[in-house]
């Protein structure tokens, strides 16, 4: 959509819409969600924020998930959609910002498939799932590496989608199986290790683009969801694990 707004009203646009959007949520926020009594039994903020960067000590699987999430919600994400402008808007396409845009919401068929991956996690079947998902990111970088069309194009859009999608919500639902009370702290954890993964995706983007273009850029990014391949069947005997001291 901002692709779409911005070729209508320039980028500033954009940002004034989402400027808007924000205010508007804050004051749902206030007004919709209940008071929650406190579950936790810290008794400072220093120490509730402290526990934050302890998790990964009191839970061992912390890491395997932020490092799966990391790599193809973080890097691939953010390296696909920086790319795909780049590629977009030069030749032979030499796209508007509104055709970017429209090109870009290929990517909607993730709200559909969302309601997909969450009875796979409800049928147990999280686990092999999750080694699809990132093998369809790999599938999907490899395939634009070797087609650029702008068919292929619309296609690896829905599919890398789909991967990213799949693999923040078995992450995430995994995540927050680790402990009723620390679900905010962990889910802090699992956002904040997100967004660096994604800046150093988008910077890593933009590097692999000045030396090599689309070939350097896929070929990076078909080795980071080999390593999440590799990442993933490493985890595979812990995760068993965890999910069968959930059921007992």
């Amino acid at each position: 959509m901002s692709g779409i707004i911005a070729g209508f009203g320039g980028w500033r646009l954009v940002y004034v819409i989402a400027a808007i959007l924000n205010l508007i949520m804050i004051l749902i926020m206030i007004y919709v969600l209940p008071d929650l009594p406190r579950k936790n039994k810290l008794t400072s903020y220093k120490k509730l924020i402290f526990s934050v960067f302890t998790a990964a000590k009191r839970y061992k699987v912390l890491p395997r998930i932020l490092l799966q999430s990391g790599l193809i919600f973080g890097l691939i994400f953010n390296i696909f959609w920086t790319s795909l402008t780049f590629l977009l808007s030069g030749s032979p396409f030499n796209y508007t910002t509104t055709q970017i845009g429209l090109v870009s919401l290929a990517g909607l068929v993730t709200s559909l498939f969302g309601v997909v991956v969450g009875k796979l996690q409800d049928n147990g079947l999280s686990i092999p799932a999750l080694g699809l998902f990132i093998f369809l990111s790999l599938i999907g970088t490899s395939t634009l590496l070797l087609n650029q069309s702008i068919i292929t194009v619309i296609i690896v859009t829905a599919l890398i989608s789909i991967a990213v999608q799949g693999v923040l919500i078995l992450s995430q639902t995994r995540l927050f199986s680790l402990s009723n009370n620390e679900r905010s702290r962990l889910n802090t954890v699992f956002v904040v290790n997100n967004f660096i993964f994604g800046a150093m995706g988008s910077a890593l983007s933009s590097f692999l683009w000045s030396y090599g273009g689309l070939q350097y850029v896929m070929i990076g990014s078909i080795i980071i969801s080999s390593i999440g391949l590799i990442a993933w069947f490493s985890s595979r005997t812990v995760y068993y694990e965890m999910d069968n001291k959930l059921e007992n």
